[in-house]
């Protein structure tokens, strides 16, 4: 089912991402087709398994391939300089586990956007790319590379880190290019709110970076805007939002694979409640 005029918007949030994997495996299933998604971190890996019709792929990397390889977590510092090891998650994994329909997602003629934020200006950047599949893994490594934690990405020769930066939740970006109703899946629960970050980036870390420094102190202030505006949307009829009732303990780098099956469970059933209403959009 094409839902004409309406994009999905999918928010970041690393191991959270789960829940939306559980949503899209719900869209896969229930025939649901957007023409227009734009994803940000965790939820551009995720939007490349819905774009390829690919459904279980998801909840099979982010659950299934974590029992065998632990692509998050300190030691991968030691063999690829990152906390997320990205080589496991885009390369090995379509190897040894389910590999990446690229062929179906070429043929997709609905687009997918990518979110990344530029180290440079501390802009965000929206990336599409239908011909390569190594800059699609690319695109989709640099939005989902968290400050800290990971080194930037590079991408025709500019840096570039977690899109969720500079736009968390891009559901502008859509409404600027035309579509009037948005599905938007987030993946923090109702009435939560982001804290003003103390001082935690070291100075050095960032000093070729400055516009970035600062994207990152206003981080908090640029998200509870966004939930604002989302909220108004939902209230005027212009969105559906989507968002788990229960976190189930998932954290941006959770490792706990049953509280994972948990919120990707829950991810289908908030789905599930949904589709009457995006039906009828």
């Amino acid at each position: 089912m094409d839902i004409n005029h309406t994009a999905l918007v999918l928010e970041g949030g690393g191991m959270r991402c789960v829940f939306t994997a559980g949503v899209l495996d719900c869209f896969m299933q229930a025939g649901i087709i957007f023409p227009y998604t734009i994803a940000v971190s965790g939820g551009s890996i995720n939007g490349l398994s819905y774009m390829s019709g690919q459904q279980g792929r998801n909840r099979d990397i982010m659950i299934e391939y974590l029992r065998q390889e632990r692509y998050i977590g300190p030691l991968n510092y030691l063999h690829c300089g990152s906390f997320i090891d990205f080589h496991a998650i885009f390369q090995k994994y379509d190897k040894v586990g389910i590999p990446f329909d690229f062929e179906a997602y070429q043929h997709n003629p609905n687009r997918f956007v990518i979110v990344t934020s530029n180290c440079f200006t501390g802009k965000a950047m929206y990336l599409e790319e239908k011909r390569n599949k190594q800059r699609l893994y690319r695109f989709c490594e640099a939005s989902s590379s968290l400050p800290v934690f990971c080194p930037s990405i590079e991408v025709d020769e500019t840096p570039m880190y977690d899109g969720g930066v500079c736009d968390a939740i891009p559901y502008q970006r859509p409404l600027d290019e035309g579509f009037n109703k948005l599905v938007v899946v987030l993946t923090r629960k109702k009435g939560y709110r982001k804290n003003e970050q103390k001082e935690y980036t070291p100075y050095l870390l960032f000093k070729n970076f400055p516009m970035l420094k600062l994207a990152l102190g206003d981080m908090h202030y640029r998200y509870n805007r966004m939930l604002d505006k989302i909220q108004l949307l939902e209230k005027m009829g212009q969105a559906i939002v989507i968002r788990p009732s229960d976190e189930m303990g998932v954290d941006t780098l959770t490792r706990n694979t049953d509280a994972l099956v948990r919120l990707y469970e829950e991810g289908y059933r908030e789905a599930y409640k949904s589709l009457e209403s995006i039906r009828k959009i």
